[in-house]
């Protein structure tokens, strides 16, 4: 996901992010691995076991839930890709306005209206992290059908003024 203006040797905001993340999700999976051998039992391990101790830790947590949120970053940018191409500045500009008012009322309402459990807050992070996805790509489709339908009218309108300043009045 290489931008066409940037150096070849600086990574991208996505290519950091992902390091991040997969670095934090590889420390996690260690961190449980090691629990996992402290508590040894008798009887063998199964999915609910594991499922109980990855939830049981808050840094767990964070960590899939920073994961799903890289995945979802990655899963749009390529979307905006496939579908859009590269924004204009206006578009940029657009998405970037409305992901900071989206998130700054996001959080306003986490922190005032929502009094819970760190699961619980993470659970409504996540859904309304789907929600902003779902709202930038109907941003950028509601632009581009602005552009294009504002191009159509105004191509269609030069086209009909110069065709009827050259057609002969009859009198």
């Amino acid at each position: 996901l290489m931008q066409p203006g940037r150096p070849k040797g600086r990574m991208g905001l996505i290519q950091t992010y992902t390091c991040f993340s997969v670095l934090l999700l590889v420390f996690c999976a260690c961190n449980t691995a090691r629990r996992f051998r402290q508590n040894r039992q008798q009887r063998p391990y199964t999915l609910d076991d594991a499922f109980v101790v990855t939830c049981s830790s808050t840094i767990n947590m964070l960590a899939m839930i920073n994961m799903l949120y890289n995945v979802l970053f990655i899963v749009g940018r390529v979307a905006q890709r496939r579908c859009f191409g590269q924004l204009t500045p206006d578009e940029l500009k657009r998405v970037q306005f409305c992901t900071s008012n989206y998130v700054l009322f996001k959080l306003v309402v986490m922190a005032a209206i929502v009094n819970a459990h760190l699961h619980e807050v993470m659970m409504w992070m996540l859904w309304f992290a789907v929600m902003w996805f779902l709202r930038v790509l109907i941003t950028i489709a509601k632009l581009r059908l602005k552009k294009s339908v504002s191009w159509i009218m105004a191509s269609s309108s030069s086209s009909s003024s110069s065709s009827s300043s050259s057609s002969p009045s009859s009198s």
